[in-house]
């Protein structure tokens, strides 16, 4: 199996457990609790770094979901 195929079996399975009922509610939760709506600054510096390192994951799964800004890219026409 090359790379790429790798690549799209990975998204599926992204997409497979983030788009059920019970997926969605645990991306609900980390949207929330990992600064997607919010700003991760902080005055000290490394609780900046540590809150960017979690939004990170979240935008990670939605990205390998093929989310952008809560739409997915076949939605908008992509």
């Amino acid at each position: 199996m090359d790379n790429l195929q790798q690549l799209k079996d990975l998204k599926v399975a992204y997409k497979n457990c983030f788009d059920g009922e019970d997926g969605k509610k645990v991306l609900t939760d980390l949207e929330r609790r990992c600064f997607i709506k919010e700003r991760t600054f902080s005055p000290d510096t490394h609780l900046t770094a540590y809150n960017e390192g979690t939004r990170g994951v979240v935008l990670y799964i939605n990205q390998m979901r093929d989310v952008e800004h809560g739409m997915l890219k076949e939605e908008k026409g992509e």
